[in-house]
């Protein structure tokens, strides 16, 4: 990928291709990042006030984060992201309109803890304990 700095940010720029072949941008150069140890070690301990924006040069994939937010990436303290879908209950007509008050695990469904994001989460059963 190609990096640009300025004055005012630092700029990550990868092809599209990679970016869906590795599950997201940010997925793509915060594992890219984190392979340089020496770059991962100096980033995280720089403070800065730049804005840090990920982008695809064939793409239209954009994402813009400030410096804080990249640092929290980076050390790992954004991770790890996981979806749960709430559906609603099917209810049976019931005569005088009553309706039972019970749970049903068959409405929540929980998508698969995925490190620094990525696509649209595959949704399996969630049970409760």
């Amino acid at each position: 990928f190609f990096v640009t700095v300025n004055d005012l940010t630092i700029s990550f720029e990868v092809d599209e291709r990679s970016c869906k072949k590795k599950g997201g941008i940010k997925k793509l150069i915060f594992g890219a990042i984190k392979e340089v140890k020496k770059l991962h070690n100096f980033l995280s301990n720089t403070y800065s006030s730049l804005t840090v924006t990920f982008s695809t040069y064939d793409g239209d994939v954009s994402l813009v984060l400030d410096w804080s937010e990249f640092l929290a990436h980076l050390n790992g303290l954004r991770n790890p992201y996981t979806t749960l879908e709430l559906l609603p209950k099917k209810i049976p007509p019931t005569e005088g309109g009553l309706i039972e008050l019970e749970s049903d695990e068959n409405n929540f469904y929980s998508g698969g803890v995925d490190v620094d994001g990525g696509g649209h989460p595959k949704f399996r059963n969630c049970y409760f304990d």
